[in-house]
């Protein structure tokens, strides 16, 4: 995804998420919002769902909806100081640093919607910011040509990366191949590359008469020390940044504001009447694409490898009510079985009964069983009369209990303990490289003593073998 933000006086300050590829820049925006009268910079978070804009106030806004989910005004506690120049998320998109004309670097928390952090020590209006690429570290810009990098969690200052008479910062940008260099430009168009670990200037690029001013730059995410740089010649300056010289550059038209790479082989130049468009590096005789996507100056460009927030899904009208089903018309009665008439039985021939023959015996029936009676049910135990007691009791029904915000003193110790655990992990990996560098040289010195003493041992066999030799011999 594609973000681009500028400014006009028909439209405000309107931020556009675009669908970006090898094939440049999509025709329509994934989403368009207007977040301010002047929107002075705008970023996008790592995984493509929000947008965070910055002006008079912070607004954090929603790509999926193209809405502004939530704003961080001046009438707030905490809120920003005076007009802000520079934003930027984290890699977890919850913080967000932004500072202004007030001097001071507020790291807010997305989700208590707070200030957790603020940086001092700037001494002037701050005009850029960024994390690092492993959000633990945070980079700054005054409007005195400083360089401040500090740690989020502690608020130390850990660099301060300056020269005597240095024009404005106006850009922060991090290599992502090599993620201790920073690259800085200024007001005068020059650029500057440091080494954040070192505290070291690399090399300076463009400014001074010679040159034509620099505007707008981007590190290349397949060659460590390739980058772009847009120049208000309306070129694009690309440059090997180990030799310091440039090594091409691509006339663009118009006065070129801003860029950002797509692809590792596709840039996209963002100019002052609002174009976007895309070359393709192994071709550049003509652009991929070409859209008017703003009608003021673009006034910065950022691209995110993340897929496009997938629209949520209207409400669906409601269903027809469902007619009554037809009822199923009864089965046609069978009719009855005709009884078939018994068969007659056929008389047998009984021989006439004697007078004097005994009397017939009759069979009593066997007798019924007898029908015992139901056993009554178990009476319930009494716990289960209790409970059911328990449920039909109304002032016994169980009532939902919400867990207590924790304080902020909380989320500090949190963080005081994981410096401090850190800290330990650290030094317990110092403390296992000293073990081993001392079982190291413990081991080296018994193997040279080892050593000696199987040479002590080969030169006594030698003497006892010529003693041995001599003493064979014949006399």
């Amino acid at each position: 995804m594609l973000l681009s933000a500028a400014t006009s006086q028909s439209s405000g300050g309107v931020v556009a998420a675009w669908t970006a590829s090898g094939s440049g820049v999509g025709e329509e925006s994934i989403c368009r919002v207007t977040t301010h009268e002047t929107a002075t910079a705008a970023r996008l978070s790592s995984s493509g769902e929000a947008i965070v804009s910055c002006g008079v106030d912070v607004a954090l806004c929603a790509t999926r909806d193209a809405t502004v989910a939530l704003r961080l005004g001046n009438n707030e506690e905490g809120a920003p100081r005076g007009l802000l120049q520079c934003c930027d998320f984290d890699q977890s998109s919850r913080l967000v640093c932004v500072g202004g004309e007030g001097g001071l670097l507020d790291v807010w928390d997305c989700k208590r919607r707070r200030i957790v952090r603020t940086l001092e020590d700037h001494g002037s209006s701050i005009t850029a910011c960024r994390f690092d690429s492993t959000s633990t570290c945070v980079a700054s810009g005054n409007a005195q040509g400083e360089v401040l990098i500090h740690k989020v969690r502690s608020r130390q200052l850990l660099a301060l990366l300056a020269e005597s008479s240095q024009p404005p910062i106006t850009t922060l940008e991090y290599s992502p191949l090599r993620p201790h260099h920073l690259g800085a430009l200024h007001g005068d168009g020059s650029l500057r590359l440091w080494d954040v670990d070192r505290s070291q200037k690399l090399a300076k690029l463009g400014g001074g008469r010679a040159t034509t001013d620099l505007l707008g730059l981007a590190f290349s995410p397949v060659n460590a020390k390739f980058l772009a740089a847009a120049r208000a010649d309306g070129a694009v300056a690309f440059w090997d940044a180990d030799r310091g010289v440039c090594v091409k550059a691509l006339d663009v038209g118009g006065r070129c504001t801003s860029l950002a790479f797509a692809t590792e082989r596709v840039v996209v130049v963002g100019a002052d009447d609002g174009r976007l468009v895309a070359y393709d590096l192994r071709s550049t005789a003509a652009p991929v694409s070409h859209v008017d996507a703003h009608d003021g100056a673009v006034r910065s460009l950022q691209f995110v490898d993340a897929a496009p927030p997938r629209p949520r899904i209207a409400a669906s009208p409601q269903r027809a009510a469902t007619p009554p089903r037809q009822a199923t018309p009864p089965r046609q009665a069978t009719p009855p079985r005709v009884a078939t008439p018994p068969r007659q039985a056929t008389p047998k021939a009984t021989p006439p009964r004697s007078p004097v023959a005994s009397p017939r015996r009759v069979v009593a029936p066997p007798p019924l069983p007898a029908v015992e009676p139901e056993a009554p049910p178990p009476p319930p135990s009494p716990a289960r009369l209790y409970r059911e007691k328990q449920q039909k009791s109304p002032d016994k029904a169980p009532v939902a209990v919400s867990p207590a915000p924790a304080p902020p003193a909380f989320y500090e110790a949190l963080d005081d303990v994981a410096d401090e655990l850190r800290a330990s992990i650290q030094n317990l990996h110092v403390d296992v490289l000293r073990q081993f560098q001392i079982q190291k040289s413990e081991v080296a010195a018994l193997l040279e003593a080892h050593e000696a003493r199987i040479a002590e041992l080969l030169r006594e066999n030698a003497g006892l073998r010529r003693e041995n030799e001599e003493l064979r011999l014949p006399w």
